[in-house]
């Protein structure tokens, strides 16, 4: 400490001795200027007596001025005294105006001299006074250091007092969280061992469940929570049947487990055969609406639309078996304008026209799928205009008078139209 504050010390003179020399050097360069100011303000003088003097020549030749042009009046034939007179004249305004040219530059030089020398002397005094506060301000500074210093040792001590009994406290709580930790662990496997959580397959027993439901969140609400269990547990009167009953719902529970275990594996041996059963059946399917899906797709060509035919097969369930048959289903999806995407046939989406035209051309595509004695439409030209009432019955002629398949049972059938009107010149049956 006492090193510290003779350094500070040191440090203080040595910038006073500073200051004290800049402050000397100032006052130097004072004194220096001071002659070289009294002799522009003696050059000044000279040069104001100099220019009175120029202003008397002035005034004296304005008044030989004035008594040459009265002269030249009086004497107006004497002309070349006159020219004389006049030349005179311009020499000297000439001669004056150059004169009064270099005194008016000797007397600004003069007086800027005179403003630099007042600037400088200015700016030493300026460099004198921020000397002198500069000082002040480290002396200023080094009392207050030394205050700080001292106040510093003091903190210092007394945190390192503090320090010290904390230490010996964190020691002391350490030791004792390890000990508590040591006996809760004795304590808590002590009681997994006589009240397991887990069974041995690691599924949790109905205990852990209730464990984790408590809401305790301090040691004394566990004390609270033991003594009420412990009065609880006292009131107990050992009643036999009770004991039997509870062991008659473990057996019951048990053989519900077993019959529950049987329905599992038998529901998996059923989806088993169902899937074995599927997948010829449903190829088959699939075969069978692919040919639907052509004819259906080739006969809505013919009247400048697009459609196709798939099997909608539904949601799987969670365990990613298929959809039960019943949520199965034929998706007709049709377009009736260019460069749209063919929607699925709804009532919201297509007009009626649309889906009678859609209706009538999936039937003519499962006609040749199946053999039926005879086919009768009710009225499936009503709501569509000509070109699609004309497209419809020419595919009904189509499909109902072409060449039958070979074999006895194969044969186009016969076809009733059922409707109050039909257009003239429609597709020739005769053909």
């Amino acid at each position: 400490k006492a090193s510290f504050m003779k350094i500070i010390s040191q440090d203080g003179d040595e910038v006073a001795q500073d200051l004290r020399r800049k402050l000397e050097d100032v006052q130097d360069k004072i004194g220096e200027l001071r002659p070289k100011v009294e002799e522009l303000r003696n050059q000044k003088d000279e040069e104001q007596v100099k220019q009175q003097d120029q202003n008397n020549t002035v005034r004296s030749w304005s008044e030989h001025l004035k008594t040459v042009k009265i002269l030249l009046n009086k004497r107006a034939s004497s002309e070349k005294t006159l020219q004389k007179l006049k030349d005179e004249l311009a020499e000297f305004e000439l001669t004056a105006k150059k004169e009064k040219s270099v005194m008016k530059g000797e007397i600004q030089k003069g007086v800027r001299l005179s403003l630099q020398a007042m600037a400088q002397h200015g700016k030493a005094n300026e460099g004198y006074i921020r000397h002198s506060q500069e000082k002040v301000r480290l002396l200023v500074k080094s009392s207050n250091v030394k205050a700080a210093h001292q106040r510093a040792q003091g903190e210092l001590q007394d945190a390192k007092d503090s320090f010290s009994g904390l230490e010996r406290d964190a020691v002391a709580a350490n030791e004792a969280f390890k000990k508590a930790k040591n006996t809760l662990e004795a304590k808590k496997a002590k009681a997994e061992e006589k009240y397991p959580l887990d069974d041995e397959e690691g599924n949790p027993l109905p205990l852990k469940v209730k464990v984790e439901a408590l809401d305790f969140e301090t040691a004394e609400d566990v004390e609270a929570a033991m003594e009420d269990c412990q009065q609880r547990a006292d009131v107990i009167v050992d009643n036999p049947e009770i004991v039997r009953t509870y062991e008659r719902k473990i057996q019951e529970q048990k053989l519900l487990e077993e019959k529950l275990d049987d329905a599992k594996n038998f529901r998996a041996s059923k989806i088993a055969d169902i899937e074995q059963k599927r997948a010829p059946w449903q190829s088959s399917l699939q075969n069978s609406i692919a040919l639907i899906d052509s004819k259906f797709s080739a006969y809505m060509a013919e009247m400048g639309n697009t459609g196709g035919v798939s099997l909608d097969t539904g949601t799987p369930d969670s365990d990613g078996n298929p959809a039960n048959f019943e949520k199965w289903g034929i998706k007709i999806s049709v377009s009736f304008r260019e460069n749209t995407k063919a929607q699925v046939l709804s009532a919201r989406v297509q007009s009626g026209g649309e889906r009678s035209v859609s209706t009538i051309m999936y039937l003519m595509a499962l006609q040749d799928m199946m053999v039926s004695p005879f086919r009768a439409v009710d009225e499936i030209n009503q709501g569509l205009d000509e070109s699609n009432e004309r497209g419809v019955f020419k595919r009904i002629v189509q499909n109902s008078c072409g060449v039958p398949k070979k074999g006895p049972l194969d044969h186009n059938g016969q076809y009733f139209l059922i409707t109050p009107k039909l257009l003239p010149n429609l597709y020739d049956m005769e053909e």
